[in-house]
């Protein structure tokens, strides 16, 4: 069972993502990397920059529970991550729920405008748009002064 602390951390990640467009992965459940564009965080490190990869290992937990449309529909859930990740997935929020982190997400491309995806893993890691690897402070600290902008 994955702790709380990683956990919190996994939430942290994908809230601060949030906007951000998974447009590429790699790997597997031993070691998934995602390509999640965002610029306006991404080019606060440098202008050409427009997105992170984030890496995820050991995971515990990855479904996609699909939105239907009508809600009476019978529910979708998707496991493999060839079909998880098939269609541009738009991050909108991230919150903790008691053993795994629910993502909210805009399905982009799909029927299904979106749905929860839920996620555990044992270690989550973050690099800029060359792959040199960023904390979670540093990730932290570009969406605090990208939000201090505006105030």
């Amino acid at each position: 069972m994955v702790n709380r602390e990683t956990l919190e951390i996994i939430r942290i990640v994908f809230a601060i993502l949030h906007d951000g467009l998974i447009q590429e992965f790699s790997g597997d459940k031993n070691c998934l990397r995602l390509k999640i564009k965002c610029q306006y965080l991404a080019e606060r490190l440098s202008k050409n920059y427009e997105f992170f990869y984030v890496e995820l290992r050991q995971i515990t937990k990855l479904e996609l529970t699909l939105w239907t449309n009508p809600p009476d529909r019978k529910q979708v859930y998707l496991t493999e991550i060839e079909d998880i990740f098939a269609t541009g997935l738009e991050i909108t929020s991230a919150k903790l729920i008691t053993n795994y982190v629910e993502i909210d997400c805009d399905d982009m491309d799909g029927e299904f405008h979106g749905g929860f995806l839920s996620l555990a893993c044992e270690n989550i890691r973050v690099f800029d748009h060359e792959s040199k690897e960023i904390s979670v402070d540093e990730l932290e600290s570009l969406c605090r002064n990208y939000w201090e902008h505006f105030q």
